[in-house]
């Protein structure tokens, strides 16, 4: 399978990093068609390392999708 792997482009703040841990909880709960899929992520307990968040890698963006639909309208 094809996944993407996001992380922060810079580094986050230990209320950030508690807000990160709060929306992978979210994830782990969601299941839908119509999202990508919520594989893992990864929260180190040192605040120098990045936090990883991996999911499906899905083809196209939100932007062209509902650009898509609008002209569909």
């Amino acid at each position: 399978a094809v996944v993407a792997v996001k992380v922060p482009s810079k580094e986050i703040s230990e209320s950030q990093r508690e807000e990160f841990k709060q929306e992978v909880a979210t994830m782990v709960s969601v299941s839908h068609p119509r999202l990508a899929l919520f594989l893992g992520a990864w929260i180190p307990d040192d605040l120098n390392e990045s936090v990883h968040i991996v999911m499906e890698l899905l083809s196209g963006d939100l932007e062209s999708i509902l650009t898509k639909a609008r002209r569909r309208l």
